[in-house]
């Protein structure tokens, strides 16, 4: 028998996945004796000087360095090339009874008390030191609130080691980077492949030797978890054991076993798991998760939904947060949801969940057409097999009405395809460049 042409076959094309899902068997994790990793003999970095590097080290107005004035009401300096300084005042501003406050606390002032008054800059005993106000040449670069500070900082990336999350880590470690130029910032990346029995046991002791270059306490410290979930139960994935199997773990003994070394570095974190979204999705693992990040004590933690994510839509988000909370100090909260206005990308992806003491808010992206109050509308008419181009009617200012377009849709015995989102109760965050589009905020738990 003549062999099938190959003309005769479906053309298809096989690549890697991107995506950080899969199937793996679920693992009971024991180790012969319980490991823990304490605080072990570390040391501090210093400069060229001989000065331990902490603080801000950059003008909050100009972002750049030079001879800095330390604001003596917050953390922000300002530079000597953003403010003029009369001639004759180099010595009497320098005293160590005369105190300086920075543009944006004399900014911040006005606002709260609805008061208007010079700049004044340098005082003596609450009296202005210079006679006249003090000009400023520079501008906010950034926000009035922000600053712009080098905080010692632990940056650690844990990944299953068959993934390849080089793009996203160094993106995460370039928004910080550049900030720390006399040290501060310490890196760790480490990959993790512990399905078998042996290598779960060497687990603890291979951290304990990374962490004994680390220095003893953080100011920040960001954790980076990159890992496969299980799609049918939502466990993480460990690796392979000794015959080549996959091998998962429920989240509370991934947490316990994987994680539980670096227990001293988590406390107080920011922690971003990147992974399937599975382990959201599916009840238990959810609130297995939940669980783990408290037992930690991590601040702020952040998850994704989507089923098959793709870890590079998270990129943009996660460096834009973590250089607005490490480096400009800002808010948590407040710094996410304004970069969540810039990544619609992600939103067309994914939901993100943000984890914070007991309470979980879910962040769903929102289009009027597209994804009407977060629910994605079909590709096509599962009447008539149309592919479609929605547009919604708005109805009573709440919920949105859908037809299908295609007038052959339906027939005298059916009518023509047609639904109505009802919109869920949820806080709209608005975007401020009037887009069709916006986030809705809702608490999970």
């Amino acid at each position: 028998m003549a062999p099938k042409s190959s003309s005769n076959l479906p053309r298809t094309r096989q690549t890697a996945k991107k995506s950080t899902g899969g199937l793996a068997k679920r693992k009971q994790l024991a180790l012969a004796a319980e490991e823990t990793v304490g605080n072990v003999g570390k040391r501090l970095r210093f400069d060229e000087t001989g000065i331990a590097q902490t603080g801000l080290q950059y003008c909050s107005l100009c972002q750049d360095g030079g001879r800095l004035f330390p604001c003596h009401q917050c953390p922000r300096v300002v530079c000597d090339r953003c403010i003029e300084i009369p001639n004759g005042y180099d010595v009497a501003m320098s005293a160590d009874d005369v105190k300086f406050t920075c543009v944006s606390c004399h900014w911040l002032h006005e606002q709260r008390t609805k008061s208007r008054a010079p700049y004044w800059g340098f005082t003596r005993d609450g009296q202005p030191l210079l006679p006249s106000f003090l000009k400023v040449v520079g501008s906010f670069e950034l926000g009035t609130a922000s600053l712009l500070q080098s905080p010692r900082t632990l940056y650690i990336t844990l990944h299953l080691a068959t993934l390849n999350v080089s793009t996203v880590s160094q993106l995460i470690e370039l928004a910080l980077r550049e900030y720390f130029p006399h040290g501060g910032l310490d890196c760790l990346v480490l990959p993790f492949d512990v399905g078998a029995d042996t290598a779960l046991e060497r687990w603890p002791a291979q951290v304990a030797q990374h962490l004994e270059s680390l220095t003893p306490s953080y100011e920040r410290t960001v954790v980076l978890v990159v890992n496969h979930t299980d799609a049918d139960t939502g466990d993480f994935f460990l690796g392979t054991d000794e015959n080549g199997i996959k091998q998962a773990a429920e989240v509370d003994q991934f947490a316990k076993y994987v994680l539980g070394p670096f227990a001293n570095y988590l406390k107080g974190s920011t922690v971003y798991f990147v992974s399937c979204g599975s382990v959201v999705n599916k009840p238990e693992s959810f609130q297995k998760l939940c669980v783990a990040v408290q037992s930690f004590d991590v601040c702020h933690a952040l998850a994704f939904d989507a089923p098959h994510l793709q870890a590079l839509t998270t990129a943009e988000l996660l460096m834009r947060l973590t250089r607005g909370i490490v480096v400009h100090g800002y808010d948590f909260v407040k710094c996410l949801e304004e970069n969540l206005q810039e990544v619609s990308e992600l939103g067309r992806h994914s939901a993100v969940l943000h984890f914070h003491q007991g309470t979980v808010t879910r962040y769903t992206w929102a289009h009027k057409n597209i994804q009407p109050w977060g629910q994605r509308n079909p590709v096509q008419c599962p009447q008539c097999g149309v592919f479609q181009k929605w547009e919604g009617v708005c109805l009573s200012g709440r919920d949105y009405s859908f037809e299908c377009n295609n007038e052959l849709c339906g027939n005298e015995d059916v009518e023509r395809y047609g639904f109505v989102v009802k919109r869920p109760e949820c806080t709209i965050l608005h975007n401020k460049r009037q887009t069709p589009w916006a986030w809705l905020k809702v608490v999970v738990v």
